[in-house]
């Protein structure tokens, strides 16, 4: 009799084990989708911020060299 305790209780735990590792693996399938479409949107969030600093930087060459224009007239005002 003790013998089928210990094989109906190791049966038991077997499953049990194989449903929890089961249960975590389902979880992290469905965690995946969610956090696919999250670094979607960080990329494009990250995308415009580069956008936004590229025509920034070329905005401010452009008054850079506006102004260094500007301070040649000036210059040669004075002479």
């Amino acid at each position: 009799m003790g013998i089928a305790f210990v094989v109906v209780g190791g049966l038991v735990v077997m499953t049990a084990v194989a449903s929890f590792f089961s249960y975590l693996g389902e979880k992290k399938k469905r965690l995946s989708p969610e956090i696919g479409d999250r670094l979607d949107l960080l990329e494009k969030r990250i995308g415009a911020l580069e956008t936004r600093q590229i025509d920034r930087d070329e905005r401010v060459g452009e008054l850079e060299s506006e102004l260094s224009f500007v301070n040649k007239l000036i210059e040669k005002r004075r002479e």
